[in-house]
């Protein structure tokens, strides 16, 4: 089971930390540790990044029946934030490892 993920921003290395969590709609998803900012599922749509209804951020080439509800998928995720873009390569975190997969 995937424990915990991690967003690596590929422009300056910035490293973000996400735990697997019940949510407040009590849904599994992983929260980052320094925000209340959530990566979950939503039905008809697959995993997203979101502040509260919003989406921010997603899997760049991953079609949805592509996607597993178990955890989101590694890879190529892009996000958006006001006039600002990023890409990130998302990776998984098993509970016996503490390195990359």
């Amino acid at each position: 089971m995937v424990a915990r993920i991690e967003l690596r921003r590929l422009s300056d290395d910035l490293v973000y930390v996400f735990d697997r969590k019940a949510g407040p709609d009590q849904k599994t998803g992983f929260c980052r540790r320094d925000a209340p900012f959530w990566i979950t599922w939503r039905d008809g749509f697959g995993w997203g990044a979101w502040v509260g209804d919003v989406l921010t951020g997603r899997p760049w080439d991953i079609h949805i029946a592509q996607q597993s509800r178990a955890a989101p998928p590694e890879g190529k995720w892009v996000s958006q934030k006001d006039t600002k873009s990023y890409t990130y390569w998302l990776v998984h975190i098993d509970e016996t490892s503490d390195g990359e997969r």
